[in-house]
């Protein structure tokens, strides 16, 4: 089975669309051809320096050619990609938006911008080849695995200490 005309896992867009909230983004999106998703990412910026910050990226000429993206590693917490870019725009992730995951560009963090409403976009601004990695981090989880191993501890240590008071007194339990 091929699903014909999905979008890739990873790609590269050169404009940008500046929305005042999410529903105006989702408006715009139901109004959007595949041409207009291919070569934009549409945003939520309350202010002028969002548009500042936006716009800088963003190219005049919609060239659809900037460059190429490879995913190297997927995982469920972390993905890889090499991208060579040969005009400034946007790395968009078909992966929901979540405030724990981290990006790094060439192994400084970058900002992700929730883009299409529920994806993952960073800015590449400087041409070339980048590595590109997002990594999801839950501060929590690393809680919930520390608590499972102390409570597998104290499981085996009940275990071993009846063990070990069984076999020292055998004749008062039988």
């Amino acid at each position: 089975y091929e699903l014909l005309g999905a979008f890739q896992r990873a790609y590269l867009v050169s404009g940008v669309v500046i929305e005042k909230s999410d529903e105006a983004v989702l408006d715009r999106l139901a109004r959007a051809t595949s041409e207009d998703l291919l070569s934009n990412v549409y945003v939520v910026g309350t202010s002028e320096n969002d548009k500042i910050q936006y716009q800088k990226n963003s190219l005049i000429d919609k060239d659809k050619t900037i460059g190429q993206v490879t995913i190297t590693s997927y995982k469920p917490d972390e993905i890889v990609l090499s991208v060579d870019t040969i005009r400034p725009g946007f790395l968009v992730v078909s992966n929901n938006f979540h405030p724990n995951w981290e990006a790094f560009v060439d192994d400084k963090k970058a900002e992700i911008v929730r883009a299409n409403h529920a994806f993952q976009a960073v800015s590449l601004s400087e041409l070339g080849e980048h590595e590109v990695i997002f990594r999801y981090r839950d501060p929590i989880l690393w809680w919930v695995h520390l608590g499972f191993l102390v409570g597998l501890l104290l499981v085996v240590f009940g275990v071993v200490w009846q063990i070990n008071a069984f076999q020292s007194n055998p004749e008062s339990h039988g």
